[in-house]
């Protein structure tokens, strides 16, 4: 993110601590519980959004050399990545066109040439990916500050969760529950209720605001870092939530069940900055309370919470739920699913209802 940008976030969370405000999405929406429930929607959903799109499976770091792949079926569909001998990022269907068979059965490594274990067949895929819709010019400028495609893999996790993909990503959504869920862990290091919030048609960023914030503001300008004052929250469209720290960045993907609307898989990736000395015990402690810490309030907490609201969906007890003034990237998330789908917008309630 470019230092300027940063500026401007950190002194919209100065003044929103300061009045004791937040961003505000102007009015109280409210949504239809059966959007987490409905197999019909569900099934549009997977057709859509996920087996037609293209999708974020890594980032370049999961892919160091020449040669070297990974493998994914989190779509239902075996998918083999991999960087050519000339560098170049190719994925293709991990299955041979002769016979079906799985070409490459290992989740990542390093080869010269993938060749099927039935007939030896081999393949040169072909393709393209549309960065323009995935990211948009916002996006593609500004990720491109972030060098991304330094970082490698530090640690992974993946949950099996009894909720619907979109409560995964709703938990992403706002800080308004920081100091009640999260009273013992995250509130600790983040001021609740407080955050900075941009969209641009299907993608949003929000900060969060970090309470080093109180000591980032005494710094010259020109030492202000968003990574120590707030923590970026990108979402890149249908599932995919990115969160640059201090030493790297957090990836969460989110995956429904084709057969089970009330239940997903999350895979979380923590990749960090290869500069980093992970052989200082000082350095390992912190990069150990990064990703396991996070990680634990992500299944521990949120993901909880997220499987409490899919009972009482499931149950139809509650036709629908709100989304508050101070929630814009929920409403965001499901104005946007909406739109793409063909469905009525959200509805807003007046002031008196």
């Amino acid at each position: 993110m470019r230092h300027d940008e940063q500026v401007r976030l950190i002194k919209q969370l100065c003044a929103q601590l300061d009045s004791g405000t937040t961003v505000d999405a102007g009015g109280v929406a409210r949504m239809s519980t059966t959007a987490y429930t409905d197999p019909v929607i569900a099934e549009r959903e997977w057709q859509e959004f996920f087996v037609g799109m293209a999708h974020c499976i890594g980032l370049s770091g999961d892919l160091p050399e020449m040669g070297s792949f990974i493998t994914n079926n989190d779509l239902g569909i075996p998918i083999l990545a991999t960087r050519d001998q000339d560098g170049s990022f190719k994925a293709f269907v991990n299955s041979c066109r002769h016979r079906g068979v799985i070409v490459e059965t290992q989740e990542r490594g390093t080869t010269r040439r993938f060749t099927c274990p039935f007939h030896a067949w081999s393949y040169d895929p072909k393709g393209t990916i549309d960065l323009d819709f995935l990211l948009g010019e916002w996006f593609n400028d500004e990720f491109s500050t972030w060098r991304f495609d330094r970082l490698i893999p530090l640690a992974h996790d993946s949950y099996d969760v009894a909720s619907n993909w979109k409560l995964a990503l709703d938990t992403f959504g706002e800080t308004y529950h920081f100091p009640v869920l999260h009273k013992n862990t995250l509130n600790n290091g983040f001021h609740g209720n407080v955050q900075c919030y941009d969209e641009d048609g299907h993608l949003h960023r929000m900060i969060l605001c970090k309470r080093a914030i109180d000591q980032i503001r005494l710094l010259p300008e020109d030492e202000w870092d968003i990574r120590f004052a707030g923590l970026p929250v990108y979402w890149l469209f249908p599932n995919i939530i990115l969160m640059p720290f201090e030493a790297g960045v957090y990836l969460v993907r989110t995956y429904p069940d084709r057969a089970n609307p009330g239940r997903h898989i999350s895979r979380i990736n923590f990749y960090v900055d290869p500069d980093i000395d992970q052989t200082n015990p000082g350095i390992k402690e912190y990069l150990d309370f990064q990703t396991q810490g996070f990680a634990g309030v992500i299944r521990d907490e949120d993901y909880v919470m997220g499987a409490s609201q899919q009972t009482t969906a499931n149950a139809a007890v509650m036709p629908h739920i709100l989304f508050g003034r101070n929630e814009p990237a929920l409403h965001h998330y499901h104005r946007t699913f909406r739109k793409m789908l063909g469905q009525e917008p959200l509805e807003y309630l007046s002031i008196n209802e």
